[in-house]
């Protein structure tokens, strides 16, 4: 008998998995968030990218300065050294930095500035680092008045930079051995008119020292930790404060707390701070001129954004602020931005990380089905090509029922595909005029109503399945005890939720329907357990969490309310406690990995996540 009720309980959550989707916008250019569930979020994310450091740095440039400027920043774009100081000289001249190679400006950085129609350019560096060969660019673009700012090494330039500075109040001193320090101080110092002046870390270069003495600031910042920048050093500048953390990212956060009444967090700029090269400055060097005209914080990331930069950022962060991504998704993943949202919007931290992890589980794993292809596009993260390429070749050998039609459609509908014309194939035709429904079950039926809705679709008059009928068809199977279940006589938490979800949209303006749910919904209470979860033919289990909470935001039903917790927990608690060492979620707990269980956990917690920023149902494509 266990043996018999383990290979049901197998096939209905293989059923259940078939039939539940999601949806995404695929995210390029500039995505609004909305209303969160709170109704306060307005949060917008952007990303300013090129194909390379270079062309960011022109894409940067047209965003900042559409209106063309009279000087241009001319700065080396792969090495660090003598560019680090450029910001305070660009916010002094409104004046965009232009990244280049060693030897010459590319034909698109020479567009870049003659559409700026610039009649003054400075070149940051010595010879080494800027041949003469771009001056001489420069000046056959008719830009007569070319400087160079370079000394004999970084700490001389640095001091070249911050004479053309004029007078100073304030200075700021960093690490000429890296990068972070600097580009973290950079929009701040660029705003304050505070030159960034380089040094070593056990001893202040001459040049450096005899610049500080000439110009008597008021205030030293020192911008690191003491093996960034040593005491003795510190100790030798006049008022100096040092600002500084374990790390550049403890660093990058110390120094955005220490200036925060001086920033505008309007708009984040968010750049790679670190990684593989020991390169990784460029696009939060040419983004720090941008930063500085409104005074905004620049935050330095690799790969993920700490815990304790997020809790910063949630809460200095407005309600219409503007998250800018600096490079591609490569540097700054889309799951950065992404995070802050769902912070600001009340999604918690362990909610976010549980995503991300499953994510990256995911996408380490290979996709391998239309549902984790869903489930990654819905994140914000780009579906490999290989899995559109596949599902073209293959599509014809996997339409063999009702569902097959009604699962393409909404992963179709989530990688910006037409349903109405895939391959030849008329996807939303081929549901609405199938006639057998019937055959498949209730799945088939709510996955139809699901599916025609999820982009809003018109149905002729004279179909076979109108969505009345669908929806009579979904209430007279149900249950005696006011749920669903496939083939069972007492309700199922998983058939239940997903035609819940079918007709979330319906309860309003149909009073049959709204009865349905109300009583499918006090059910779904009834039967949860003490730990927040659920139980589908005796087996407790993680997808059942994850279908209950789909139907329940799908309905406007916040997870966490009252109706819905017992003992303390929710079923976004029960669901969390599935997770499993590496990423991803479990069948049932003790167990590993398992694909499906996962792939079913992304669609609840981006469910979830969605309600809570007010972003319409998960099925939602319009």
């Amino acid at each position: 008998m266990k043996k018999i009720v383990s290979k049901v309980t197998v096939f209905l959550f293989m059923l259940s998995i078939s039939l539940s989707g999601i949806e995404t916008n695929a995210y390029a250019g500039t995505i609004s968030g909305t209303t969160s569930g709170t109704g306060t979020a307005n949060i917008a994310k952007e990303r300013i990218y090129g194909n390379d450091r270079i062309d960011t740095s022109l894409k940067i440039s047209q965003k900042g300065w559409k209106d063309g400027s009279g000087t241009v920043i001319i700065a080396q774009g792969y090495g660090y050294a003598d560019a680090l100081c450029a910001a305070p000289l660009a916010k002094k001249n409104n004046a965009p930095i232009i990244l280049s190679g060693q030897d010459s400006l590319s034909s698109n950085a020479i567009s870049e500035i003659k559409r700026l129609k610039a009649a003054k350019a400075f070149v940051i560096g010595g010879e080494a680092s800027l041949s003469d060969n771009i001056i001489s660019q420069l000046k056959g673009i008719e830009i007569s008045d070319v400087q160079r700012l370079g000394g004999q090494n970084r700490y001389e330039t640095s001091v070249k930079v911050a004479q053309n500075l004029g007078s100073v109040s304030n200075v700021v001193v960093t690490s000429g051995a890296g990068y972070a320090d600097s580009l973290s101080i950079a929009p701040i110092a660029a705003s304050k008119g505070m030159p960034i002046l380089l040094s070593e870390s056990s001893s202040l270069p001459d040049v450096v020292s005899s610049y500080i003495k000439s110009v008597n600031p008021g205030k030293t910042y020192v911008i690191g930790g003491s093996s960034s920048i040593g005491d003795s050093v510190k100790n030798s500048l006049p008022n100096s404060q040092r600002i500084g953390g374990a790390t550049r990212f403890a660093t990058n956060l110390a120094i955005l707390q220490n200036f925060k009444s001086d920033l505008d967090f309007e708009k984040i700029y968010i750049a790679e701070g670190d990684g593989p090269t020991g390169s990784e400055f460029a696009d939060a060097l040419s983004g720090s001129a941008l930063a500085a005209q409104k005074s905004a914080p620049m935050v330095l990331v690799y790969k993920t954004i700490s815990s304790d930069m997020a809790d910063f950022i949630k809460e200095s962060i407005y309600k219409d602020t503007t998250l800018i991504a600096l490079g591609g998704t490569s540097v700054v993943p889309d799951t950065i931005l992404s995070q802050i949202e769902g912070l600001f919007n009340g999604v918690s931290t362990e909610v976010l990380n549980a995503l991300s992890g499953a994510i990256d589980k995911t996408l380490e794993k290979g996709i391998e089905d239309e549902w984790q292809a869903l489930g990654v596009a819905r994140y914000g993260v780009t579906v490999p090509s290989n899995y559109l390429t596949n599902l073209k070749k293959n599509i014809k050998s996997m339409l063999n029922q009702p569902t097959d039609y009604e699962r393409i459609t909404l992963a179709l509908m989530s990688i910006g595909q037409d349903p109405t014309n895939f391959e030849g194939i008329n996807f939303i035709e081929k549901i609405y005029n199938n006639k057998e429904l019937s055959d498949q079950g209730i799945n088939a039926y709510v996955f139809a109503l699901i599916a025609l809705d999820s982009g809003d679709f018109e149905i002729p008059k004279n179909s076979v399945n109108t969505r009345d009928s669908l929806i009579s068809g979904i209430l007279e199977q149900k249950t005696n005890d006011g749920g669903w279940s496939y083939g069972g006589v007492t309700a199922d938490p998983d058939m239940t939720a997903m035609a819940l979800t079918a007709l979330a949209p319906y309860a309003s303006s149909n009073s049959d329907v709204k009865q349905a749910v109300n009583k499918a919904f006090d059910r779904l209470s009834s039967i949860q357990e003490n730990d927040g979860g659920y139980s589908s033919w005796g087996t407790a289990n993680s997808e059942s969490a994850s279908q209950v909470i789909i139907a329940l935001c799908a309905n406007g039903v916040d997870p966490g309310s009252e109706k819905f917790t017992k003992n303390g927990k929710t079923p976004v608690d029960s669901l969390l406690s599935y997770q499993v060492s590496g990423g991803g979620f479990c069948h049932v707990k003790g167990g590993g990995y398992n694909s499906m269980a996962t792939e079913q956990a992304v669609q609840a917690l981006e469910a979830y996540k969605m309600f809570k920023e007010g972003a319409g149902g998960i099925y939602t494509f319009k």
